[in-house]
């Protein structure tokens, strides 16, 4: 994998910082990380450390760079920022790196056979997401949901049909209904796969790295069976990703529950306004999740002698 490097995000979130990389290192074979810092904290120092740290105990270059913002962004300048970043690397790493995994410092994607990185350029992972701890404890048993971004759902199946219009486009909007509401029963094993990601891997699609899509790879296969010891076997076998979107409710509470609409320009939830108290937000729509889940211990080990 020598000619792979990884592009990451991160904005005053570093929580899994070390387990993301020593992950990438130890089950893809990557060596080479560029990471785009945004922060409102000035005192930065302390998250350098520990980037310093891991390029002199790791096998690994993790190049850093860092942009002052305002506590509060809205999703198309950080859109901006972003593409920015994405062509300063297209002139400057060197052209023997040809493949490149773009993805969000929370997505471990795992990968059974890694000869599937050689014959394709880009797969579709299905998204396990993690359910929170309450404090989160890396030694702690790690239950996952079959429901990718199970929050969503809970609170796009409790919303009203103009708030799903309001954050969702005519594509999710369509697939949700179908989905999970045309199913008449939001505890069942019904699950829907569109914000599922397509994954490419070419350099010369770096502006472009992802789309949420369903269709493809596991996503599929699911589909069509609810049993949980044929699923594990079929993830056990395949690709996906573990999502750790919420490690905790703190994490909940500091990092996750404030972003600007960019039409309405007002404060808001990811999805749906901020209202009422923030733990029973917390309480309503991610420390539960229904349908498929189960444990499933992977990733302890990338947590070990994390500072």
């Amino acid at each position: 994998m020598n000619n792979w490097f990884i592009i990451t995000f991160y904005k005053n979130n570093f929580e899994l910082m070390e387990p993301f990389v020593k992950f990438y290192i130890e089950h893809w074979g990557i060596k080479r990380f560029f990471f785009l810092i945004t922060v409102t904290d000035q005192n930065i120092n302390k998250y350098l450390k520990r980037i310093k740290e891991m390029n002199a105990t790791l096998d690994v270059l993790i190049e850093y760079h860092i942009i002052h913002t305002i506590p509060i962004i809205t999703v198309n300048e950080w859109g901006r920022i972003k593409r920015k970043f994405f062509t300063y690397l297209q002139k400057t790493v060197p052209s023997s790196y040809t493949k490149v995994l773009s993805i969000d410092h929370d997505e471990f994607y795992y990968i059974a056979d890694k000869s599937v990185l050689i014959k394709n350029r880009e797969l579709h992972f299905h998204f396990l997401e993690f359910i929170p701890h309450k404090h989160f404890n890396p030694e702690e048993d790690f239950f996952w949901s079959l429901q990718g971004w199970f929050y969503r759902v809970n609170y796009f199946s409790q919303s009203s049909k103009d708030d799903r219009t309001l954050y969702m486009d005519p594509a999710e909007l369509a697939a949700f209904e179908n989905d999970i509401l045309k199913s008449g029963d939001e505890s069942s094993d019904k699950i829907t796969h569109q914000w599922c990601k397509l994954v490419r891997f070419d350099r010369d699609q770096m502006m472009y790295p992802w789309d949420h899509k369903d269709g493809g790879g596991l996503c599929n296969a699911l589909k069509k069976t609810h049993d949980i010891d044929a699923i594990k076997k079929m993830l056990h076998e395949n690709y996906f990703c573990f999502h750790m979107g919420v490690p905790d409710r703190q994490y909940f509470i500091d990092k996750k529950t404030r972003w600007i609409n960019p039409t309405s320009k007002k404060v808001t939830m990811q999805v749906g306004d901020i209202t009422g108290d923030q733990n029973d937000y917390f309480d309503k729509y991610y420390s539960t999740s229904s349908g498929i889940q189960f444990k499933n211990n992977f990733l302890h080990r990338y947590f070990v002698n994390k500072p």
